[in-house]
């Protein structure tokens, strides 16, 4: 799902089923937000991962999103932290 604000898109959940993982399904729908984002003329696509999921953010690094340097209690886990990463357009 993708919610715009003033600032741009922002990628909110980005599930990918477990049997389905490691196909490459993640980086073609990250691919496809950053594609439309650009035809939108945004300046960047931001996120929130949850720290600890690795994949995730590993999958994010190498397509380019760096680390803010934000962080926040995840909104319906209170037991885990998120941090805020973007991707310059």
């Amino acid at each position: 799902m993708v919610h715009v604000r003033g600032g741009g898109p922002i990628l909110i959940s980005l599930p990918v089923r477990p049997p389905c993982r490691g196909q490459g399904i993640g980086r073609l729908l990250v691919g496809k937000v950053v594609k439309w984002a650009r035809a939108q003329r945004t300046r960047q696509v931001a996120l929130w991962v949850t720290e600890g999921y690795e994949r995730a953010l590993s999958l994010y690094i190498d397509i380019g999103f760096r680390d803010t340097g934000e962080h926040q209690v995840h909104p319906s886990h209170p037991d885990f932290t998120e941090k805020r990463m973007v991707l310059e357009l």
